[in-house]
């Protein structure tokens, strides 16, 4: 959480959809050295802004070829590099630029990437064929890193430069060693008929000998054994078993469980403060049908003693919530790199408080010294000693010197924990703690400027994470108390924050207007401190109320509750949300910057099922430009609007008569299709259908407003297997783009009677 002005540009994210490998703007002035896998941002330390843009420049050593895409897989998107909304988009043959855009709250960020190529032809294994490797083509490089903070002009610029990318057409060498079973498991905990692919290692003297053996249950499947499937290289952890038996020492069966789309919500604990949380479920199957079927087909010791599980990043969040909850079941935890920032301070702790504080798994916790992550394993070890847990005898913290949130802190990470979680030995963590008790005096002014805010914020002691920072608890109207605990000899610099999740966020400042902090010395004698706040940084109220039509009910029942209306400013993350008031009046209640403005655009949405329906007018017409809000000074802007309506859905035919002299190939596989629009993603999502002739038709569902589509083919040696594709284009080589408006006036909307249009075009450029 960064402190900055509030400032941020609109944009619709139904009207910038384009294509991948098309992009405007010259060509950059790019750095010609080797490739570095330390990206050097260009940045300002003057006054920051609320939103940061990251800019990525990257020059490549040849032209893609025809259809292929570059993309980057990253901590940021799951490290999947198929994701298309990571796609670059062309500037030349040999440079290309991807823009994004994070809200403040998520600054500083440490983001680690690499370049990819992605083949039209790639499956779910093969996303990685084609990642950037050193000047040799087959030298790993360490991944690219850009810490990302917030600058004057809100820009974040990199320039990076691709030495030499895997041939993405050579299939990737396995490096397994022993042996790996690959197999999908019936998952009934996570839904009827979901299954879950799982890879089982088993030792190299699983065959020859008749021993049972203990069993780890991993997160990420894919990233454990095999280069060949990993996001950004693999932990090894066959290897590393493998270097154990050569050793003497003991080993265990390794379930690799791979992850899916779901990713996020099944390692999410079910804790209070949990949205869409599938953690619990997750785990079920885990200790459910997963196990049983292990147990059943592999000679396994059962026990909970021999039985362990573990993962990192949100896998050991995940691998954490298992082992405490279901300590009957799993006996040892591995948690690398947990996410424990993702609940609160309450939710885990209400958790803990749960649970039977005499029975405790063998707990490995850690990460390396370079992550955010990292402060989290001493407040965490701490509330687990607080709790009453045998913290001495089953917790072990390590931390990695120079380690990042990465595949290769992991791998470096692992034979340490294995090998304690294994052993007899008792844990390391040292409760031994100096307490303090903080006290913060506000001043008149400031204790009246809170009283006067219309929000219902927690006055906390910051540490610089929300989640580990103290509550102050009001004593009377100027005086806040709390009490602190930190390890003997150790210093922690504390602020004064008022905050409540999108309502306001305002830092107390001294009496000189600088942000009121105090550096505290942790001492075995407890000496406490007072810290005195003249004021409070001064925020706007943006009390700005919508009237709905009088339909809005009949339509929002249409998409379920999954479906949300926002004040969408060009980031789903630092977009307004209204709460509704009534069925015809939604409201934001926020505090802003003052004297800044607000630019955005209705939006209607559903991630799940795509829904995306932008504002229009009386008349049906697409609304394409922004609203701004000027915020005042005076303290309160209070403002309401209008809204007409929202973009309809429609039944939409498009009808495409190829040209005639263009020849229709009669060999092979053929499919046409349209590009981007409404209809999202590339045509091989949406083909098209022989209609007669040379006419194919495409049916499907869009909605009203501005409808627009390229068309283009695919074709290959046999239907489903496509090694070419083509879009329609000009003799100077741009796309060319069909754009049609269907404007319906939101009063007109009939859920029984959805309207049905067709467009008929006739392709003229089709090479």
């Amino acid at each position: 959480m960064k402190k900055a002005a509030f400032l941020i540009i609109g944009s619709s994210l139904f009207l910038t959809i384009s294509c991948a490998q098309e992009g405007t703007g010259s060509s950059s002035s790019l750095n010609e050295a080797e490739s570095s896998s330390v990206s050097q941002p260009t940045v300002s330390s003057e006054e920051t802004v609320e939103e940061e843009t990251l800019v990525l420049n990257v020059q490549i050593p040849t032209a893609l070829e025809e259809g292929a895409n570059l993309s980057i897989g990253s901590t940021i998107n799951n490290w999947d590099p198929s994701d298309k909304d990571y796609f670059a988009s062309k500037v030349d043959d040999t440079h290309y630029r991807l823009t994004l855009s994070f809200p403040e709250e998520r600054l500083p960020l440490e983001i680690e990437y690499k370049w990819t190529i992605q083949l039209p032809s790639f499956g779910a294994d093969d996303i990685w064929l084609g990642v950037e490797k050193a000047s040799d083509g087959v030298s790993e490089i360490e991944n690219r890193v850009v810490i990302l903070t917030p600058t004057a002009s809100g820009t974040t610029e990199v320039n990076d430069v691709v030495a030499a990318f895997r041939d993405p057409h050579a299939a990737e060498q396995p490096t397994v060693v022993g042996n790996l079973d690959i197999f999908d498991v019936d998952a009934p905990e996570l839904g009827a008929g979901l299954k879950r692919t799982v890879r089982v290692y088993t030792p190299s003297d699983y065959e020859t000998s008749n021993k049972s053996y203990p069993v780890i249950y991993m997160q990420d499947g894919q990233n454990l054994f095999d280069q060949a499937t990993s996001f950004a290289g693999e932990w090894g952890i066959d290897e590393t078993m493998e270097e154990r038996l050569a050793d003497g020492l003991e080993t265990a069966i390794v379930v690799g469980i791979d992850n899916t789309a779901d990713r996020m919500d099944e390692y999410t604990p079910p804790w209070e403060d949990a949205q869409d949380a599938k953690g619990d479920y997750y785990v079920r199957f885990v200790k459910g049908s997963l196990k049983t079927y292990i147990d059943d087909n592999y000679r396994t010791l059962e026990d909970a003693a021999n039985t362990m599980i573990g993962g990192s990043s949100m896998g050991g969040l995940i691998s954490f919530y298992a082992g405490m909850k279901y300590p009957e079941t799993f006996g040892g935890v591995i948690a690398l790199s947990p996410s424990f920032q993702i609940n609160t301070t309450e939710a885990r702790n209400g958790f803990l408080s749960s649970l039977d504080n005499s029975v405790m798994p063998r707990l490995f916790l850690a990460a390396g010294s370079e992550e955010p992550l990292q402060p989290y394993l001493e407040t965490v070890a701490m509330e687990l000693y607080s709790h009453g847990f045998p913290v001495a005898d089953k917790l072990y913290v390590q931390e990695n010197e120079g380690g990042s949130h990465n595949e290769a802190n992991w791998k470096a990470l692992f034979p340490e924990a294995f090998s304690w979680v294994r052993s007899k030995e008792s844990g390391n963590y040292d409760p031994t703690r100096a307490s303090a008790k903080a006290t913060v005096k506000l001043s008149e002014e400031a204790a009246a400027y809170l009283s006067s805010i219309e929000a219902e914020g927690t006055l906390y002691l910051y540490n610089g994470q929300l989640g580990t920072s103290p509550v102050l608890e009001k004593v009377d109207e100027t005086t806040y108390e709390t009490e602190l605990s930190g390890r003997i000899d150790t210093e922690e610099t504390y602020y004064v924050l008022y905050y409540e999740d999108g309502v306001i966020e305002t830092f107390g400042l001294d009496a000189q207007g600088a942000e009121a902090s105090h550096a505290h010395l942790f001492k075995e004698d407890g000496e406490s401190f007072v810290l005195d706040v003249a004021s409070f940084e001064k925020k706007e109220l943006l009390d700005y109320t919508i009237n709905m039509p009088a339909n809005i009910g009949e339509y929002f029942s249409c998409f379920g509750e999954g479906a949300t209306f926002v004040l969408y400013t060009g980031s789903l993350a630092s977009s307004l949300y209204p709460s509704k008031v009534s069925d015809r009046v939604y409201k934001v209640h926020t505090y802003l910057e003052p004297g800044t403005s607000v630019a955005f655009q209705f939006l209607y949405f559903d991630n799940g099922s795509g829904l995306e329906a932008y504002e229009i007018d009386e008349e049906g017409h697409l609304v394409e430009d922004p609203h701004v809000i000027e915020l005042g000074t005076s303290g309160k802007t209070e403002l309401s609007y209008d809204l007409a309506g929202f973009q309809l859905p429609v039944n939409l035919t498009v009808e495409v008569t190829i040209q005639d002299d263009f020849e229709i190939p009669t060999e092979g596989a053929f499919l046409p299709g349209l590009y981007n629009g409404i209809f999202g993603g590339s045509y091989r999502d949406s083909p098209m259908t022989l209609k007669e002739g040379r006419t194919y038709t495409l049916n499907t569902t869009a909605y009203s407003g501005l409808v627009y589509f390229t068309f283009g083919y695919c074709t290959g040696p046999e239907e489903g297997s496509y090694d070419n594709q083509v879009f329609e284009r000009k003799d100077d080589g741009s796309l060319v783009t069909v754009y049609e408006e269907i404007a319906i006036p939101f009063s007109e909307f009939d859920p029984a009677n959805i309207p049905s249009y067709t467009i008929e075009y006739t392709t003229t450029y089709l090479a």
